[in-house]
Formats: structure tokens, sequence, C-alpha cells
């Protein structure tokens, strides 16, 4: 068990610490690195487009694939895509009719196929390496 007060080392004064001097140092102007500021504007339009892209797709029937997370169970969803919002959409399960929410940062890119045979093929934010190629 301590018995003895506590004593700091040094005491603040006006100017410094008591017992102790200042060490003269030569100041030099430091300079700051350089960095080009990430383009802001340029990731919200991405955003905008994606957002766009899927709003334009609204009634379609598409396979979506999506990286697997806590959120979404499967990779893959087969649907008709009822709802898109700026982080979400709602699919529609043909087969069951049972709706999915996923969120939008999950999605890897989304193929509609077209009732004349061609396909649009929408990249998600998350680009993946072996997306599809477009055909039209």
């Amino acid at each position: 068990m301590l018995t003895q007060p506590y004593r700091p080392v040094a005491y603040r004064t006006e100017h410094s610490f008591a017992g102790m001097e200042p060490i003269p140092t030569q100041m030099n102007n430091p300079t700051l690195p350089t960095y080009r500021e990430p383009n802001r504007l340029n990731t919200r339009t991405t955003d905008l487009s994606l957002h766009q892209k899927l709003q334009n797709n609204l009634g379609k029937n598409g396979m979506f694939y999506m990286i697997p997370s806590r959120e979404v169970i499967h990779s893959d969803y087969r649907g008709l895509l009822e709802a898109t919002g700026e982080d979400h959409i709602v699919i529609r399960d043909l087969n069951t009719g049972l709706r999915h929410v996923l969120p939008l940062t999950s999605l890897d890119y989304a193929v509609f196929t077209e009732p004349n045979g061609a396909y649009t093929h929408i990249s998600g934010q998350n680009p993946s390496i072996h997306a599809p190629s477009t055909r039209m």
C-alpha cells in the first residue's frame, strides 16, 4: 500500500514547466505532403448512374449476381425487378412469388434478358472480373 501522496514530476507555470528549461531548436517550415484529393463528384455520379440504369429496367426479368455477405444469403437471384432505391433493390421471384430486398453495396452485376434475345449488362458498385460481355 502506498502511503506517500502523489507528487507530479513537473508543475506547469505561466510559459513552461517548472524545473525544465526549453531546448532551443531551429524551426524549419514543415512541408506538407501533397496528394491528390479524390474526386467525390465522380463517385456520386457513378452511384446515380447505377440507380438510373436500374430505374430504366424496372419491371424487367433479370439475373442479379450478388457478393455474399451478412445481408445476402445467396450469390445469385433470378426474378423481376420491382423497385429500386438509392441503397437497395427489390426482386420478386417469379416461381415462388417471394420478394427479396437486397442492398446495392452487394450487387456485383445484373443481366436483364430482353424479349428479342439480347440482354443488358449493368455493373454494380463492385465490378466483377468475370462479368459477361454485353451482346446487342
